[in-house]
């Protein structure tokens, strides 16, 4: 008998020991280290907030219209998007925000101002104007103020950008 036979036979001194349990609780031991560890890896990634994971930039084929978010946020806790819009002839951009954004999410900041501002039932039409380049580039901060799943498009010049984000708790 080896060593390593030896040590995995049952024993009774100095307690009862059964090493076929023993083995078991160390197998679900060693799978609870790996989920912990990978928990912590995702949580690191941005699995749960800020991070690789999350970072997201939707646009259309074009480009023309980008939309860079957090794809998971928190509730209640502040974070940003940043729309960029390709200007029409005129020199400005008119952002459209779905209402389903204003359902889930409060606006904080909008940065630069916009020029123009109207709630429409298409939702929130923002008008700014275009730098040098011609396009427009605005930054909001943003607050979720329900949990769960939410859908909202962004539309500028006639193109649509469909965003989802998961908000947890």
């Amino acid at each position: 008998m080896t060593t390593t036979d030896d040590s995995m036979r049952n024993r009774s001194h100095p307690i009862q020991e059964d090493m076929e349990v023993q083995a078991r609780l160390w197998h679900m031991e060693r799978l609870g280290w790996i989920l912990l560890g990978t928990i912590v890896l995702a949580t690191l990634l941005g699995l749960f907030s800020t991070g690789p994971l999350s970072k997201s930039i939707s646009a259309t084929a074009s480009r023309e219209l980008q939309v860079e978010y957090q794809r998971f946020e928190r509730n209640a806790a502040s974070s940003g998007i940043r729309i960029r819009a390709k200007a029409n002839p005129e020199g400005d951009a008119r952002i459209t925000i779905d209402g389903k954004f204003l359902d889930t999410f409060t606006i904080e900041t909008i940065q630069p101002q916009p020029v123009e501002s109207r709630s429409t039932g298409a939702g929130l039409v923002l008008q700014f104007k275009a730098d040098g380049d011609g396009w427009v580039a605005a930054y909001f901060t943003i607050r979720p103020d329900a949990i769960g799943l939410a859908r909202f498009s962004v539309r500028s010049n006639g193109q649509r950008v469909g965003i989802w984000q998961l908000v947890y708790p």
